[in-house]
C-alpha cells in the first residue's frame, strides 16, 4: 500500500494564491487559456520539488481519480484551494486527467495504477521536499 498527503498538491496553486481580487474574478478555471496557465505555473512549482514531494503529488492525484474519490467534496477541496469555489471545475474528472498529464508527460491509466492508496495528512520528515 502507497500513501499520499493531499496537502503536498496545495503549493503548486501559487499561481491562483498570489491573485488579486480582480485577477481572481477573471480567473476561470474551465477556461482553456487560463487552464492552460494554471498549468503552467504549477508545472514550474511542481519541478522545484524534490522527488519524495513530487510522487506525493502523483500519487495524490491517482488517489482522487481512483473509484472517483474526487467526487467526495472533502477530498475535492484538499484539490482545489480555497480561492476557487469548489463546484466552479466543470468536469473534475478532466481536470485531474490533465493535470496528471500536465504534470508527468503520462496518461492516467488506472489498470497500471493498481495498488491501494491510503490519504494521510502527515508530512515527510523534513517536511515539503524542495530541491537545493
Amino acid at each position: 500500500m502507497k500513501t499520499a498527503n493531499l496537502n503536498y498538491i496545495y503549493p503548486l496553486y501559487y499561481y491562483v494564491l498570489s491573485m488579486s481580487e480582480e485577477e481572481l474574478d477573471k480567473f476561470c478555471i474551465n477556461n482553456e487559456v487560463d487552464r492552460l496557465n494554471l498549468f503552467k505555473h504549477m508545472k514550474r512549482a511542481y519541478n522545484e520539488f524534490g522527488d519524495f514531494s513530487k510522487n506525493n503529488v502523483i500519487l495524490s492525484i491517482e488517489f482522487a481519480l481512483k473509484n472517483k474519490k474526487y467526487e467526495k467534496d472533502e477530498v475535492w477541496r484538499k484539490i482545489i484551494p480555497h480561492e476557487i469555489p469548489i463546484y466552479n471545475v466543470i468536469d473534475r474528472t478532466a481536470y485531474l486527467m490533465d493535470l496528471y498529464f500536465f504534470l508527468t508527460g503520462l496518461t492516467y491509466d488506472s489498470e497500471a495504477a493498481n495498488y491501494e492508496i491510503l490519504a494521510i495528512d502527515e508530512l515527510g520528515r523534513e517536511g515539503l521536499n524542495i530541491k537545493n
